[in-house]
């Protein structure tokens, strides 16, 4: 379809007219000191504002009731009947899609047009008909993330490669798509023009706004900006990245775009959050000004730098990674997107999505109603893509709007679930890691062992200073001498080395090719697993405080004979990381034909099929165990690690937390010095956050241990109680599936539970209660949080962190939980101190866990203990759906239990205080 003129005048119009936003000023000298996004977690209001909300938001925002088509019906009267449908079910408010692909899907005065469009049915016009007469509102649906080939801009203003062509990409892999430069005038002046036909010609209520983002472009205006911005020109090498890296569709904060510990890599991931707020305040600033009273929602989450644009958002559930089990995966998202000073909706589809298996439908009312249930539940508003089961949840937040009030309704304080939903480039830097974890000052060792024969080695070089060694410089001598220390590998101290046991034997040879004039080789082996030839070096005292990479000069023939292990000490040889050798800490797998430098570095240790997701199962495991065992979370984002987000919290819970700050460490460290307990587990601040490892845990001293590497355990290995433990572990152990971190316990601390497994394997400590200030510490070096979500059989988890939660709470803390479960009930906590009231919110778990169900047996007297605030007293608990008054028993100052005689999929108590 090709354009109208007087369309192609208008947008010129509109691009001449951009100035005046202040937004793009192309050809204005340099500014580096233009504002880009704020180093991330260094925000004053990180949080973002859960605890404060939008006092401006319109009233239909505070308990929204929505429902959603991307596309009208094309047909006469079709949809007049669609949106009825949804406002007979309860509905009040539809988002319904207006632009895709730059094509309008009404008869626009301004855009190219969908093909599907009738003449003489004009879908939007109907649309604001309909919701005017059934009192419902419009959001206006556009994802402005692509052209479609019909618009001219597809060949104009689509996002460029460095060598200055169109980067030939579907859009989302749909046919004769391109990705736009949201940087070029023509996209804003095109999107100008569409906002303000649709808020001013049609009276849409808002925008909804999809896909927004920047992508990694090399075209004129992107590259202009850049320079505008930072005062350098754009760096070359972004396109190895992808188009798609930037897509921070769910996350609160901007994330690393490329190497996070590349200054210019990250310099350019704030630029692309600078222009995204742009973008943001663009869209929210063209809607306002064709009507003070329109409200824009995005689906891109907030960021600190974006949040004064928005009026909602909205959180997908799409993610398989790491859901093996899906029952509860809305719960989980919704608590996790309840974090904004605005609504968090949450799309209701009705189909599961499951890590390793296939979408799977949902087709009884009752599964797609507790749908409904989990996300009312956990904070966030339905948004219906379909009508079954929707009924019963839009009916009670019609009729009890006040329970669900976004503005005068708070999550109540007390467990902090911090956790990433989505792997980044952290991640994928400790997945990645070399680092060797030394300290600085004297006492530091090297050792080898044997694993593959007849490779050749000739140096080994450690390194802090991110460069590879080389063999000029080694020649010349003229490495920073804190910085870069070379060994030669033949000279190992004799006295604490093994060079022969048996047949098995390390050699040093003559070798003309090796700098050092000899190299070092083992012999009488074939691939080790269990290694006896131990050879020692002694390294100088260190300076640097890293992180150290270990590089060696060798020759390895062949796959058969391209590998050593690696272990060091910072204690004189009195422990070594890892504590044995193993797989992940060795140096190979490469062939250099001659002699070449290779970099030790991290091989998985099992297949990827045999474990759980290494960053994302752990957190998913503790949502899962405490919601099993009936105690309120409330789940946090990384970037929320600061002493605002967690002022008021009693408990933090950290699984596996493994990127933190330096002052993210201190944030939590002065969290459970002031009394705050403490859950961690596995690697948690093992790595900072470019991923980078530390030498030991950056907290260390909070956590009562010192690590001593990973370790790979037999089969049967197992999680058994230490005589008086506090935990609850059965007579019989847990098992244990998966790689655990070797660690020494401090003297203060206690271990409470140990690692054993049959054949003669040294017992590992396997959790340990520790205090830190105030506070109580519980760690656990395994894994039994990500296990739980990927193992069968672990039915004792939510016990044990349940007793776990329990020995770390300050007394009094616990808001409430379900006393002694006998099935699994999820609960959450709420405060409206307005209304003098906590609203606990009730959802029957009772189904499989992963397959369909069409029946939630009822749960008959669920007993639930409620904490009562100093200084309040329990005026009245009562059962909202079941419409019933419940008699609370007090049990002691602090607690009341009461009894809901039964539980049907969902149930709202309103417990009121004097």
């Amino acid at each position: 379809m090709r354009p109208s003129r007087r369309w192609i005048r208008l947008q010129l119009t509109l691009a001449a007219g951009l100035s005046a936003l202040n937004l793009i000023t192309v050809g204005a000298p340099p500014s580096p000191h233009a504002h880009l996004a704020s180093p991330e977690g260094a925000y004053a209001q990180a949080l973002t504002g859960r605890y404060a909300p939008r006092p401006d938001l319109p009233s239909w925002l505070h308990t929204p009731r929505w429902c959603t088509r991307d596309a009208p019906r094309f047909g006469e009267g079709q949809t007049t009947k669609l949106i009825s449908d949804f406002a007979d079910r309860g509905a009040n408010t539809i988002r319904l899609g207006t632009y895709w692909g730059g094509l309008a899907m009404f008869p626009s005065k301004v855009s190219p047009l969908v093909s599907a469009l009738r003449p003489g049915v004009d879908p939007l016009g109907e649309a604001m008909a309909t919701v005017q007469l059934r009192d419902m509102h419009l959001m206006a649906y556009i994802n402005p993330n692509a052209y479609r080939k019909q618009n001219p801009l597809y060949e104009t203003s689509s996002i460029k490669r460095a060598d200055g062509n169109i980067w030939d990409i579907k859009a989302y892999g749909i046919k004769d798509t391109h990705y736009a430069c949201s940087n070029h005038p023509d996209f804003r002046a095109f999107y100008r023009n569409a906002i303000a036909e649709l808020v001013t010609e049609y009276g849409v209520d808002g925008i909804y706004v999809d896909g927004l983002t920047p992508h990694v472009c090399y075209c004129e205006h992107c590259q202009a900006k850049f320079t505008q911005d930072t005062g350098r020109a754009l760096p070359q090498g972004l396109e190895a990245l992808g188009p798609l890296s930037v897509l921070w569709e769910m996350t609160s904060d901007w994330q690393p775009i490329g190497n996070p510990a590349d200054p210019e890599h990250q310099l350019y991931s704030r630029w692309l959050m600078k222009c995204l707020a742009e973008l943001t305040r663009l869209f929210a600033e063209e809607t306002r000004r064709a009507n003070a009273a329109a409200v824009v929602v995005f689906h891109t989450w907030p960021k600190p730098d974006s949040i004064d644009w928005y009026a909602g958002t909205l959180n997908e559930i799409y993610a398989r990674k790491p859901w093996r089990r899906t029952l509860w995966k809305r719960a989980e998202f919704s608590n996790w997107g309840d974090a904004f000073s605005v609504p968090s909706l949450v799309n209701i589809y009705l189909r599961q999505h499951a890590w390793g298996s296939e979408k799977r439908k949902i087709t009884s009312e009752v599964e797609a109603r507790h749908l409904y249930w989990q996300a009312l539940a956990n904070g966030a508003y339905p948004n219906a893509w379909g009508h079954l089961g929707m009924d019963q949840p839009f009916e009670l937040m019609r009729d009890h709007p006040d329970l669900f009030d976004f503005p005068s309704t708070f999550p109540t304080r007390f467990l902090a679930l911090p956790r990433p939903f989505f792997r980044n480039a952290r991640h994928k830097a400790v997945a990645g890691n070399t680092s060797v974890p030394l300290r600085r000052g004297a006492g530091n060792r090297l050792r080898i062992w044997e694993r593959e024969p007849n490779g050749r080695i000739d140096l080994l070089c450690l390194r802090a200073d991110d460069s590879a060694p080389s063999d000029d410089e080694y020649a010349k001598g003229n490495a920073d001498a804190g910085q870069v220390i070379y060994v030669q590998a033949s000279a190992f101290v004799k006295e604490r080395s093994v060079v022969a046991d048996g047949d098995r034997t390390w050699q040093v040879r003559p070798d003309s090719d090796a700098l050092s004039g000899r190299h070092l080789t083992s012999g009488g082996h074939s691939l080790e697993k269990k290694p006896r030839l131990p050879l020692e070096y002694d390294l100088p005292q260190l300076t640097a405080p890293g992180p150290w990479a270990l590089w060696a000069r060798v020759v390895f023939p062949n796959p058969s004979a391209d590998s050593f292990y690696w272990q060091v000490s910072s204690d004189n040889g009195t422990s070594w990381y890892p504590e044995t050798p193993v797989d992940s800490n060795a140096v190979g797998w490469e062939q250099p034909a001659h002699y070449g430098w290779v970099k030790a570095r991290v091989a998985s240790p099992h297949d990827a099929g045999e474990h759980s997701e290494p960053f994302l199962s752990p957190p998913s495991g503790v949502y899962a165990g405490l919601l099993h065992a009936g105690l309120p979370v409330k789940q946090l984002h990384p970037n929320h690690l600061n002493p605002q987000s967690l002022n008021g919290f009693s408990v933090l819970a950290l699984a596996n937390e493994v990127c933190m700050s330096d002052a993210q460490c201190e944030a939590v460290r002065a969290f459970v010095r002031r009394g705050g307990g403490l859950i961690a587990s596995h690697e948690t601040s093992l790595h900072d956050e470019t991923g980078r490892r530390r030498p030991d845990f950056g907290l260390e001293d909070v956590l009562g241990v010192t690590v001593r590497g990973r370790r790979q355990l037999p089969d049967g290995a197992s999680l058994k109680a230490a005589a008086g433990t506090p935990l609850t572990i059965p007579v019989g152990g847990i098992p244990i599936h998966e790689d655990v971190v070797a660690v020494v316990p401090d003297r203060q601390a206690t271990v409470a539970a140990w690692i054993s497994a049959p054949g003669g394997m040294r017992k590992l400590p396997g959790a340990i209660l520790s205090t830190f200030g105030k506070g109580c510490v519980v760690y656990f070096p395994g894994r039994q949080d990500a296990e739980y979500v990927f193992h069968e059989g672990l039915q004792h988890f939510p016990a044990l962190i349940s007793s776990a939660v329990r020995n770390a709470a300050p007394d009094g803390s616990i808001p409430a939980c379900i006393a002694e479960p006998t099935a699994h009930v999820g609960l959450t906590c709420f405060d409206q101190p307005s209304r003098n009231r906590r609203i606990l919110h009730l959802v029957a778990y009772n189904a499989a866990w992963k397959e369909s169900f069409d029946r939630l047996p009822p749960i008959p007297d669920v007993r639930l203990r409620i904490g009562i605030p100093e200084g309040r007293r329990v005026a009245g608990v009562r059962a909202v759906r079941l419409d019933r008054e419940l008699v609370p028993t007090l049990d002691g100052v602090l607690n009341a239990t009461v009894t809901l005689p039964v539980l049907n999929e969902y149930e709202v108590l309103v417990v009121a205080w004097k």
